[in-house]
């Protein structure tokens, strides 16, 4: 089995988690990690089992020097374009931090050349790889909810004390709706089978020169609307609901899943709480991280593993929310 060698671009706080996701996976090895800042570098390289890997703080001269396979971007979205360009040029795969891009024009010229290169280029959305929202896009796929009427997120958590520098600048694509909120909005397009398509929203940035909190109107495929709030203030709390001509499904921040069939509609408590149990089954499909869903993609060649047009449709509801908080009117996606 021929090893991948996997380079690191930033090694900031999510450099672990994918350091260890490398350890983990047979026939791979950290070979390469790169850093503007010796200190991190040093400290992501303590890290990295076997083989002690490159440092370098120069990108451009680790991608001319190093017989790498497949890169990791985890540096501030508004460098990843030049860069996974770059890593795509260079005929490596690629697995990026999200967002992918600030801007979906960016976004569509590097799904074109990784096409063209014939390179796996991937997200790294780790929610819709593990079991229980595999689960439940299986369930709403296969008609279990029945028609959808009306879909719903929240997310909360201390956002405006726990992020970094670059999280704070509007010019480095900052702010908690492209960063905590692009996961709720592909999570939503991912489960539900549905894109929003229109949007509504009202920021508030607080202290901060990017929003802190955002509350929208949503309006999916097929004219169905929704709302979705990200507040970056308190506790870690998450929540998902879908509404069904059949069954109503509440997905939440333990991972845990309530499926609550219409006949109990018409309940009010405590009747309707008895049906809202945990309802997921015993044996929900494995968790896979991204780290480990994009190495074995490349290991087996799948192109089809690229999951960057869902990166797009990120960035284009992204921002016709915040032309839709700017403008103080409803915009069209796209």
């Amino acid at each position: 089995m021929k090893e991948i060698k996997v380079g690191i671009l930033g090694c900031g706080s999510a450099a672990a988690w994918h350091i260890d996701a490398v350890n983990r996976e047979p026939g791979s090895r950290v070979a390469a990690l790169c850093d503007i800042d010796p200190p991190r570098l040093r400290k992501a390289a303590r890290l990295v089992r076997g083989t002690r890997p490159t440092l370098d703080d120069d990108f451009v001269a680790l991608l001319r020097r190093e017989e790498l396979d497949v890169l990791l971007v985890l540096t501030p979205p508004a460098l990843h374009h030049p860069q996974v360009r770059a890593a795509l040029d260079r005929g490596l795969h690629v697995l990026c931090q999200m967002p992918l891009v600030t801007d979906a024009d960016e976004g569509r010229d590097l799904v074109l050349r990784a096409v063209k290169a014939g390179k796996i280029l991937q997200v790294a959305y780790p929610f819709p790889l593990k079991g229980v929202y595999r689960w439940a896009s299986d369930l709403i796929a296969d008609g279990k909810l029945g028609d959808l009427e009306h879909i719903s997120a929240r997310l909360s958590h201390n956002w405006h004390g726990a992020t970094a520098e670059w999280q704070r600048n509007p010019q480095s694509a900052g702010g908690i709706l492209s960063d905590s909120g692009g996961h709720l909005i592909d999570l939503l397009h991912v489960v539900t089978g549905s894109r929003i398509r229109e949007v509504a929203c009202f920021e508030d940035r607080l202290d901060l020169p990017v929003e802190t909190f955002a509350s929208s109107l949503l309006r999916f495929d097929g004219g169905r609307i929704g709302t979705l709030t990200v507040v970056g203030r308190g506790p870690y709390l998450w929540q998902i609901t879908v509404v069904g001509s059949k069954a109503t499904l509440v997905l939440d921040h333990v991972d845990q899943a309530r499926l609550i069939p219409a006949r109990d509609y018409d309940h009010a408590p405590p009747a309707a709480g008895r049906s809202q149990r945990n309802l997921t089954p015993l044996k929900l499909p494995p968790d896979v991280t991204p780290m480990g869903h994009f190495l074995r993609a490349v290991r087996t060649g799948d192109l089809h593993a690229s999951n960057a047009e869902r990166a797009i449709a990120v960035a284009l509801v992204t921002e016709a929310l915040h032309r839709a908080a700017t403008e103080r009117r409803a915009v069209k996606v796209g």
